[in-house]
């Protein structure tokens, strides 16, 4: 609030850019000879498939990951910028709580984290620990939605489960403990990919062996 004949005083907004470092990943495999000349379909179109599934999985492996794999992205756990609280408050881990959950949600509104919101753990954490949680109530805060990706919302919000997620975290004098993150992927995570899966082959690698060399390539950087 200003009175008569102020003078406004600019406020320049702080921006920066994200610079991201593109981590180079590949895979490099022997197909037999004689494969290639029988296969139907033809095995380039399978090895393609199977390569870039491949990759996609290893993604999700070096993302929730407890610490960043070796030469790779920073994982989501591991990011600086992560906001953290315990199950129950306690430094063992413990039981999944209705509890844990509303503050996990509270946390993220008080730090004036902006939505669409989405749950992302592991599927024992949503199958074994959530599925059968109710609210002080004794309403279930899961509800069936056919639109979700796996058919289920927690507490309204959307739940993407990943085998990924890693399940024997140990905390304190706790063991086989897990962890569920809550964010909006399309604000907070920022994935850089430099395209396409790079396939090549080579017809002497494995010349030796009646073999051809496939080897793919990708480059990703996350923050």
């Amino acid at each position: 609030f200003r009175g008569q004949n102020t003078q406004d005083t600019a406020s320049d907004p702080t921006l920066e850019q994200v610079a991201f470092d593109l981590k180079s990943r590949r895979t490099l495999g022997a197909i037999p000879r004689e494969l290639v000349r029988v296969s139907s379909p033809a095995v380039d179109t399978l090895v393609d498939e199977l390569i870039q599934m491949a990759f996609a999985e290893h993604e999700d492996n070096f993302a929730f990951a407890t610490s960043s794999v070796s030469n790779g992205p920073t994982s989501l756990y591991a990011a600086s910028s992560t906001t953290t609280h315990l199950v129950g408050s306690s430094a063992n881990g413990g039981t999944l709580a209705y509890a844990d959950l509303l503050r996990t949600v509270r946390k993220a509104y008080a730090a004036k984290a902006v939505g669409p919101f989405a749950w992302i753990m592991s599927p024992r954490t949503f199958f074994d620990r959530c599925l059968g949680l109710e609210d002080t109530e004794g309403h279930p805060i899961v509800q069936p939605d056919a639109k979700a990706p796996i058919g289920f919302q927690l507490l309204g919000y959307p739940v993407f489960v990943s085998p990924e997620v890693p399940e024997d975290q140990a905390n304190g004098s706790g063991t086989s403990q897990s962890y569920a993150i809550f964010t909006n992927p399309r604000k907070y995570i920022h994935i850089a990919d430099s395209g396409s899966v790079e396939i090549a082959r080579s017809e002497e690698r494995y010349f030796d062996y009646n073999q051809i060399g496939i080897r793919g390539v990708h480059a990703v950087d996350l923050k």
